[in-house]
């Protein structure tokens, strides 16, 4: 009689294992492509100098793989299945160093102090960086402060905040991902253009860059 009621049970056991469908998580990455001009990048930069990026401030809130979603005003959510493949801060970094150094603003931008005092300091603070329920939509909003320091002159010189939110398409997390990367791309041209600018109007430029000799 036991040995009927555990096979019954163990019966029911595996038929529940059998029902139950694995669950996958799946991974997205925040990136864009970083094209470097060849026309370009044999040229001086513009400033002879090291940029330094700090650590990225990234509200705790958005600081890990999960996924945020905004359901109410005071209200998060995280989805279940779905993560950043990276670290916001580790791939939001790289984007920056990896884009400013394309641009030849400066002769390096690095995430890491040389032995030489930096003549530029870059901070970046994340505040959101969430998908957003609206009127059964879906928008993706990035809201980021940068600031950029002279420290030659020990004064801010540079300040870009931005907080936008665009609608997607579909409710696709694909297309999240999507959407905050081409926010990024466009903002960081942006603040690259300032930094450009600024060099170049307080002459911050090496003669070769201006043809100078």
């Amino acid at each position: 009689m036991k040995q009927s009621f555990l096979l019954v049970i163990l019966f029911a056991i595996a038929l529940l294992s059998c029902g139950k469908k694995s669950i996958i998580r799946e991974y997205y990455v925040i990136e864009f492509p970083v094209i470097i001009d060849s026309t370009t990048v044999n040229q001086p930069p513009i400033y002879e100098g090291f940029c330094e990026i700090r650590p990225i401030r990234i509200a705790p809130a958005y600081a890990g793989k999960r996924i945020a979603v905004r359901t109410e005003s005071h209200r998060l959510n995280y989805y279940v299945q779905n993560e950043w493949a990276v670290q916001p801060e580790e791939s939001i970094t790289a984007l920056l160093e990896n884009y400013l150094q394309s641009r030849r603003l400066f002769s390096s931008v690095s995430t890491r102090p040389f032995k030489v005092y930096p003549n530029f300091e870059l901070s970046s603070h994340v505040h959101h960086l969430e998908a957003v329920e609206y009127q059964n939509r879906l928008k993706a909003r990035l809201h980021i402060d940068w600031e950029l320091y002279d420290r030659n002159s020990s004064r801010l010189v540079i300040f870009h905040s931005f907080d936008i939110s665009r609608f997607l398409f579909r409710r696709d997390i694909n297309m999240l991902a999507t959407t905050i990367s081409n926010i990024l791309e466009e903002e960081l041209q942006k603040f690259a253009d300032k930094i450009e600018n600024h060099l170049r109007q307080t002459q911050h430029v090496s003669p070769s860059a201006t043809g100078e000799k």
